[in-house]
């Protein structure tokens, strides 16, 4: 079955690229549940403490996505752009594993590398063409607030970790 995957990154203790994972089938149901928490957009680390645990806690009760999966690199004197190619390069062939035919990236200031690591990673693994994948402001796809909820609650630890530690698969880099 196809799966479409939104991607977005933590930074604490290393790098962290968190992929939430969506049946193809399921992308607008999910999207209707994001949006249901009356968000222009989400951003976890902007909400105050009450909003993020009452999100959390929706979230939880009824997951829109069915699984994250994490691609975690400690850096250690490495520069975190390097941190960040490795974790993609990690990334691409995890979730075409998973069935991926669309790949959605939050965009950032570093979207021309992105995506050149990201083509290249799928070239690699003879997927170029095949699967979609785009870089876009995270306003524009609710689903790219689910893989910051999840990098959020993964990162904070203790109660908020064990909310979406079900849906989690963490992938540790050398």
């Amino acid at each position: 079955m196809p799966v479409e995957v939104f991607v977005d990154e933590g930074k604490r203790a290393g790098y962290l690229l968190c992929a939430a994972v969506v049946a193809s089938q399921d992308v607008a149901r999910a999207r209707r549940a994001m949006r249901a928490l009356n968000r222009r957009r989400l951003h976890m680390h902007s909400e105050g403490a009450a909003s993020r645990q009452r999100i959390l806690a929706r979230f939880a009760q009824a997951p829109p996505i069915s699984a994250a999966h994490l691609w975690r690199l400690p850096i250690q004197g490495g520069s975190e752009r390097a941190a960040r190619d490795e974790c993609f390069r990690a990334l691409i062939p995890g979730v075409l594993e998973l069935g991926a035919a669309r790949i959605v990236v939050e965009s950032c200031a570093q979207d021309q590398q992105d995506k050149a690591v990201i083509g290249s990673s799928l070239a690699q693994a003879g997927a170029l063409g095949q699967v979609e994948f785009r870089v876009v402001p995270a306003q524009s796809d609710e689903l790219l607030w689910a893989a910051d909820l999840v990098t959020w609650a993964y990162l904070a630890g203790g109660r908020s970790q064990r909310a979406v530690a079900d849906l989690v698969t963490v992938h540790n880099l050398p």
